[in-house]
């Protein structure tokens, strides 16, 4: 291999505990290991996935030099559309997708190590989406990796710096005037509290409040039910009542009566020396309005500034409430490859057809 770098490919479960060491091991020599790219979170999801129907399989590479692993590439092979395809692990559940990698790695050289391991794999195509622009996958688009055309959007507020009342007044005057007015409607009805949850049963309940919420906004659709069942859930209930995953404090917390404690939003998500990620909301639709979401989110915001967060990230999606708080966003990018005859033809094809297609006046 004229990278001078080697590659071992983690298929099986028995090979995915014993690779936990292979990131104990990369971390000591300097690499950044993100929450997404944690070990915990990856096996909270498999354990989840690899018992769901079309399970994909692993296909994690790791990749090392003579002093030990440089890179980890977490991925798995997914045969249930056509073609197959080699995708990140925990995908659905998580926002940023990365390689993991020692810190001035060149990445021609890594990814000429990369693409034959990944071709192993049997997929078609590396389809590798969710890459922050600063990590180190996108780094491989400058040296031979192929762009895909996804770009999805992760909005996130500024706080370095900022106190709460400074930050409070960057919002509109009608958005401050809002949240005031319909927090003490409220209030009328039932009052509240912002609480943060550290005692194992109420956080237990704020993950099945979530998963509840989100079964009654799935009903309709048997396919994202069936997905929020067989993962989500079993996967919320492990990573949840943990304290910590990596260097991010599990965070879970809830606008709930003061009388009883009812919850009537509850999010569940993390805290690191960088950011505050917002990441899985819900509200009881019974007082949808007074916007419970967003007054929860309102008082995050005001925490994180207070206990100095320098970002409190709303993570992907393009979503008008998100927008409301937040002062900037990262495009999150892709990589197509085609890893073989039927991956190029494929890829060929279809953009071909694209061309081709006429357009709807």
């Amino acid at each position: 291999m004229n990278s001078g770098l080697t590659c071992r490919v983690v298929a099986s479960d028995r090979a995915w505990i014993e690779a936990e060491e292979g990131w104990a091991r990369i971390a000591a020599r300097g690499a950044r290991v993100g929450l997404f790219q944690d070990h915990a979170w990856l096996g909270a999801w498999w354990r989840a996935a690899a018992g769901a129907p079309a399970a994909p399989g692993l296909h994690t590479v790791i990749v090392s030099d003579e002093a030990g692993p440089v890179a980890i590439a977490p991925l798995v092979v997914r045969r249930d559309r056509f073609p197959a395809r080699l995708i990140w692990m925990a995908l659905e559940v998580s926002d940023y997708c990365d390689l993991i990698a020692l810190p001035g790695l060149d990445a021609g050289r890594l990814w000429r190590a990369l693409k034959p391991a990944m071709a192993a794999s049997g997929a078609a195509i590396a389809d590798l989406s969710q890459l922050p622009p600063d990590g180190a996958a996108a780094g491989l688009l400058r040296h031979g990796a192929r762009a895909g055309t996804l770009a999805l959007k992760s909005p996130y507020l500024d706080l370095a710096g900022r106190t709460w009342p400074e930050v409070e007044k960057s919002f509109s005057g009608s958005f401050r005037q809002e949240m005031r007015r319909k927090g003490r409607r409220l209030a009328k009805q039932l009052p509240w509290r912002c609480a943060e949850y550290a005692d194992p049963a109420r956080r237990a309940a704020a993950v099945e409040f979530v998963v509840a919420q989100k079964r009654r906004q799935f009903a309709d659709e048997p396919a994202a039910c069936a997905q929020l069942e067989q993962v989500f859930a079993p996967f919320a209930r492990d990573v949840f009542m943990r304290d910590r995953i990596g260097q991010a404090r599990v965070h879970v917390s809830a606008l709930e009566a003061e009388a009883d404690g009812r919850m009537i939003a509850a999010h569940l998500g993390f805290v690191d020396a960088d950011r505050f990620y917002y990441y899985v909301p819900a509200f009881d639709p019974e007082f949808q309005a007074d916007s419970p979401g967003q007054l929860l989110i309102y008082e995050l915001v005001r925490r994180a500034a207070e206990e100095r967060v320098p970002v409190f990230d709303m993570l992907r999606g393009d979503y008008a409430y998100k927008w409301r708080l937040t002062d900037a966003a990262v495009t999150l990018m892709s990589i197509l490859e085609p890893l073989g005859i039927l991956g190029g033809a494929y890829l060929g094809a279809r953009a071909i057809a694209r061309r081709v297609r006429p357009h709807r006046t």
